[in-house]
């Protein structure tokens, strides 16, 4: 069976400020993937899956952060763990799936010049 997802991946570490339990505990991590219905952090190991947080991701240097709440969904062997998103703002999910393009444009751009540099 294959697996279909709604939204791209995409490679990118930014910074990630995790709020966890009533008490909002702060974690501060970082994002390893991107997408527009979630994102991948780099740990904690202190996040549980099932666990709700809150979160606040750093797309920009000196852009506000997109804030949301999520879910953790996964963990792997790495520690790395899943965040599905459960509550965002359309704008901001708009801002996540902006930013995913740009740098998919970006590296697709990089990928060019380094074939002409290659001389393909």
């Amino acid at each position: 069976m294959i697996q279909r997802r709604e939204f791209v991946r995409f490679k990118a570490k930014r910074p990630v400020r995790v709020y966890v339990g009533s008490e909002r505990r702060l974690v501060q991590t970082f994002a390893v993937e991107l997408a527009g219905g979630g994102l991948l952090l780099a740990g904690p190991d202190v996040l549980a899956i099932g666990e709700h947080v809150e979160f606040e991701l750093s797309l920009l240097v000196g852009s506000e952060p997109v804030i949301g709440r999520g879910r953790v969904v996964r963990a792997d062997t790495r520690g790395q763990r899943a965040i599905t998103f459960s509550e965002m703002s359309e704008l901001n999910r708009r801002r996540v799936v902006r930013f995913i393009f740009a740098g998919e444009r970006a590296e697709r751009r990089r990928m060019l010049q380094a074939d002409e540099c290659d001389g393909n």
